[in-house]
């Protein structure tokens, strides 16, 4: 019986908030408590500390998230793109790798495993500095898939590479590449010092535009309207009005 009511596909799946069960929930919170436990401690074998040697630096992005998801759709496999990273890095060179704090204890331990079967990819201690600013200081180039870990990179003169059509792509040392198979060439441009530009006029004249140019944006003020405009609801006038001056801006 167990068996045919799981089975039979005629039956209405009941999939709600109300009728979901909490013991899943309960047992999942324990799971990503007790993984999170795991890798912040000493027994954690996966993470490692750095040392002194040549490295790219790659952070990772939470998942899901949206400027992943809306700006580099194609990228948010990021086991996919550490592979791409390592086959395409010179010999000498590593690839340090940085979970995101908020993504520990979210993913299973066969994510971590599987990347350090890589030969030059390490994932480093996040708590190793207290900063991530050493991270980006010590590395020869930052790649992100739109992180702003890019933007901090070019600001301490460092080449950067990102996957999406960011903000701060406008910046010389911010590489968008729309193909892993770009990649072998930069990593030579890197290699041979081709693209260390001093751009710190550069970014001091960018952070002066976005601060004389930028407006002030509630989020959830676009965001409110804008779900009711996807879901067709009504709209009153003075929200109609209120959205058409939010996208303006």
């Amino acid at each position: 019986q167990i068996y045919y009511f799981k089975n039979n596909k005629k039956r209405v799946k009941f999939n709600t908030p109300l009728d979901s069960n909490p013991f899943r929930k309960i047992i999942w919170k324990y799971i990503c408590s007790l993984r999170k436990w795991y890798l912040y401690s000493n027994f954690n074998k996966y993470f490692s500390a750095p040392v002194n040697e040549k490295y790219v630096y790659l952070p990772l992005h939470m998942i899901p998230e949206s400027t992943t998801f809306v700006k580099s759709p194609m990228y948010i496999d990021e086991i996919n793109l550490i592979e791409a990273v390592s086959k395409s890095l010179p010999i000498s060179w590593k690839l340090y790798v940085k979970e995101h704090p908020l993504m520990i204890g979210e993913r299973r331990l066969q994510f971590y495993r599987r990347i350090n079967k890589l030969h030059n990819v390490k994932l480093v201690k996040l708590n190793f500095y207290n900063d991530p600013k050493p991270w980006i200081e010590k590395s020869l180039a930052v790649i992100s898939i739109v992180g702003s870990s890019a933007l901090e990179a070019t600001i301490l003169n460092k080449p950067a590479i990102v996957f999406g059509n960011v903000c701060y792509n406008v910046l010389s040392n911010i590489k968008v590449i729309d193909t892993f198979e770009k990649l072998e060439s930069l990593f030579t441009l890197i290699k041979d010092d081709e693209l260390a530009i001093d751009n710190k006029n550069e970014c001091a004249a960018y952070l002066k535009t976005i601060s004389d140019h930028g407006v002030n944006l509630d989020m959830w003020e676009f965001i409110r309207p804008s779900s009711k405009k996807i879901s067709n609801q009504p709209f009153k006038l003075s929200e109609n009005n209120k959205f058409e001056e939010l996208l303006k801006s």
